[in-house]
């Protein structure tokens, strides 16, 4: 019989002979091809809508991939393709195939313009993971960790534009899966494209060094957004980033692969401009476009130079910055992917009502403000202000009455809970409000963090009828439940 041990935590574990790290990263590697492939084999559409159940729709993804990736233009990632112009594309890619099937007999008909609309935006939709609003995610098992990790990833990215329309951009993701790069390193990859590029040029296949030359921009936009994806994971949490293992390499790497991607293009517009001109080719057109996609590609390169020399000033930067950050705000929601998008889906009817429930969450509440004689002082000695400053400050004091409502929903049992704790918190002398409420079970938060305002706010306006007493402290306290003046409690007979 085998038994089988979990390894303790933190505790390396053997490999099986045979077996190195490296071998194990890439089959973790090759395992995370299979995955980003997965959305895929879910486009083919039910089997009653005939014929368009017999159409190849990994072909049609493929070009989906392939036309969005040649709609980026220079600049940053924001590029893209219009919705729409897609969607017309994806009409003629599955007529084609149609009308190929009904010539072989696999078809007795057409399908109506509407059903093929909708097919094509279903297509979208299935690439961009419409229907549940956020990136796909998987779980894939590592062999060199023993453990399962969660990856997450996209294929289709939807942004708005600034003209107002709805613009399609690879991920990442997208882009390896096209050029089944996932198990082959990026720069070989752009290494390998460039000398393609260079032999079709010497041989004169000027068409074919066009199509080579659309791959060549592509990688090269995936260049940059590895880097821009390097910057947004600083910007993020640099606590997850290590100088010297991860970003110290990176930049280093960069800068010598762009210098060597550089010196390929040019000699490619070298040849281009001198040789190619020498022997006068037919096709001028085609020649024009070739040397403005090098060229585009020459430019990326030198903002993809900026981008890697400004890595380390990001790193800098982004320590000062989130040196004081709060632990609670280290793993907020992502607003684009996690908020933005999924609310942008919302029926107009439920728009009103979904954020009413969500401003607590939100906004987060806060507790009633609180008026000492110290404050009151401060405010009239503060210079008469004009009738706009007035009608903000009144503004300001209807914003106030939003505040933590401490009545509703607390119950007896609540209250007695409250009592105990402040109870508890005073058999060592003194404590804070604050102290209280993190005292608090977290699976009973809600109603006794508002029974023990409640109560302490009472003692701090009546301190003749409580059995003890609060005094404003000169601070605030922050919990994820609620927020604001923090209080000093101590008994009536101290």
């Amino acid at each position: 019989m085998t038994v089988y041990k979990k390894a303790p935590n933190n505790q390396a574990t053997s490999l099986p002979f045979g077996e190195s790290v490296s071998q194990n990263e890439q089959l973790w590697q090759r395992a995370f091809t299979l995955a980003v492939a997965e959305p895929l084999y879910k486009l083919s559409p039910d089997a009653r809508r005939t014929p368009l159940d017999r159409v190849d729709y990994f072909s049609i993804a493929m070009k989906i991939i392939e036309r969005v990736l040649n709609g980026l233009h220079l600049g940053s990632m924001e590029g893209g393709l219009r919705r729409e112009v897609l969607r017309e594309d994806i009409l003629d890619w599955i007529l084609v195939q149609v009308e190929a099937l009904c010539i072989e007999g696999l078809a007795d008909s057409m399908p109506s313009q509407d059903m093929i609309v909708k097919q094509a935006d279903e297509l979208i939709d299935a690439l961009l993971n419409c229907k549940v609003g956020t990136s796909y995610e998987t779980r894939i098992f590592s062999y060199q960790d023993n453990r399962f990790k969660t990856v997450k990833f996209r294929l289709l990215e939807e942004f708005d534009g600034p003209d107002g329309s709805f613009y399609l951009r690879p991920s990442v993701e997208c882009a390896n899966l096209y050029f089944t790069a996932l198990s082959q390193p990026l720069e070989d990859k752009q290494v390998a494209i460039q000398a393609v590029l260079e032999h079709q040029l010497k041989a004169g296949k000027i068409a074919e060094a066009n199509k080579t030359a659309d791959e060549h921009r592509s990688v090269t936009y995936q260049h940059r957004n590895t880097l821009m994806s390097l910057i947004r994971q600083i910007r993020i949490n640099v606590r997850d980033m290590q100088w010297q293992s991860q970003i110290h390499p990176k930049i280093e790497e960069a800068l010598i692969n762009i210098q060597d991607f550089r010196d390929a293009d040019n000699q490619i517009l070298d040849y281009l401009e001198q040789d190619l001109a020498e022997k006068q080719v037919a096709n001028t057109y085609l020649l024009i476009q070739l040397k403005a996609k090098i060229q585009e590609c020459l430019d990326i390169y030198l903002n993809l130079y900026e981008i890697a020399n400004r890595l380390d000033d990001e790193f800098l930067d982004a320590q000062v910055h989130q040196c004081f950050f709060d632990s609670q705000y280290q793993n907020l929601p992502n607003l684009t992917e996690e908020i933005l998008l999924p609310f942008l889906k919302l029926p107009l009817n439920d728009f009103d009502k979904v954020l009413h429930s969500l401003e607590p969450a939100i906004m987060g509440p806060v507790t009633q403000p609180l008026h000492d004689l110290v404050s009151v002082v401060q405010s009239a000695l503060v210079a008469r202000k004009d009738s706009d400053d007035q009608m903000s400050s009144y503004e300001q004091e209807d914003t106030e009455a939003l505040s933590l409502d401490i009545s509703a929903n607390v119950t007896q049992a609540d209250i007695a809970e409250a009592e105990a704790l402040i109870k508890q918190g005073l058999s060592n002398g003194t404590c804070t409000l604050h102290e209280l409420i993190e005292r608090v079970p977290h699976d009973k938060e809600k109603g006794i963090v508002k029974a023990l305002v409640a109560l302490v706010h009472a003692a701090y306006a009546q301190t003749d009828s409580a059995t003890f007493y609060a005094t404003k402290m000169q601070k605030r306290f922050v919990t994820p439940f609620c927020c604001g003046d923090d209080l000093m409690i101590k008994r009536m007979t101290d």
